[in-house]
């Protein structure tokens, strides 16, 4: 994933820097735009290249490569057809150098600033530098944009499993830990109340995430609702166990001690937790 220099969050505000002629996007349905109007990409096998090329942005990519993303078992005519869909790509975007042929390989050139992965990396790379600086707020304002450019499921709409599974997962994957870090230092400013009823949705979109389950643990103990907040760890135990055969780790059975608070005769609790 390629880096932009520009600097996206100075402040809380908004960046007031110019907005670029074309604008890709992958993190959600494939996004074209040209001189700010969409242009729509609706056939699945010219998803899929665009999809290939910008992911590999500035690099050639193979002709056998792309074709590996566009066909689980290439027809005879594949070579013929993926030339077709270069074809069509240069058209709709009014623009033969679109994508360059470099022999038998293709090079879609993307500017700084042109691909929402290059928006990712820099709001990650500010949120690394303001936790350096312990700058909290400045941390949560880039995590809370790095979130938001995710516009659905990462390449949501392109119908090829080897770049699905390959590689968009890795960036919902990403969207999962900054969400993660997010919400950390939500429950570090106090903020539990407003934690709780995201982390609802959170188990209940991903309830083998452990960590979610720690957070709303926590956020529910914080807000006085010690009850709730062990019956959450209780639901997780009852999620692992009936589905994947396994126990809670130990960074939630960590939370859930420190709820349950120490033993009336003043020793710790030593007990395995995972026994109810």
């Amino acid at each position: 994933m390629k880096r932009s220099s520009q600097s996206l969050v100075k402040d809380p505000e908004p960046s007031m820097a110019a907005v670029p002629a074309r604008r890709f996007g992958v993190l959600g349905t494939l996004r074209l735009d040209i001189g700010g109007a969409a242009v729509a990409v609706t056939a699945g096998k010219m998803k899929v290249v665009l999809a290939a090329l910008l992911l590999n942005e500035n690099e050639p990519v193979t002709g056998d490569r792309l074709i590996e993303y566009m066909w689980d078992m290439p027809p005879a005519s594949a070579r013929t057809l993926l030339h077709s869909v270069i074809l069509r790509l240069r058209r709709i975007a009014g623009d033969r150098g679109f994508i360059l042929t470099r022999g038998s390989n293709y090079v879609l050139k993307v500017e700084p600033g042109e691909l929402d992965l290059h928006d990712l990396a820099a709001l990650l790379e500010q949120a690394d530098r303001a936790r350096a600086r312990s700058d909290v707020a400045t941390e949560h304002a880039c995590l809370t944009r790095a979130v938001e450019l995710w516009r659905g499921p990462t390449l949501a709409d392109v119908p090829s499993p080897a770049l699905r599974l390959g590689i968009a997962t890795r960036f919902d994957e990403m969207r999962l830990q900054a969400l993660n870090r997010r919400i950390d230092l939500d429950l570090a400013l106090g903020r539990h109340a407003q934690a709780v009823s995201r982390l609802r949705e959170l188990t209940h979109e991903h309830p083998y995430n452990e960590h979610f389950w720690a957070q709303l643990m926590t956020a529910l103990s914080r807000c006085g609702r010690q009850a709730e907040a062990l019956g959450a760890y209780h639901e997780l135990r009852r999620v692992l166990g009936g589905e994947l055969g396994i126990e809670p780790g130990p960074d939630v059975r960590a939370v859930f001690l420190s709820i349950l608070g120490p033993r009336r005769d003043g020793a710790p609790r030593l007990r395995n937790v995972t026994g109810g």
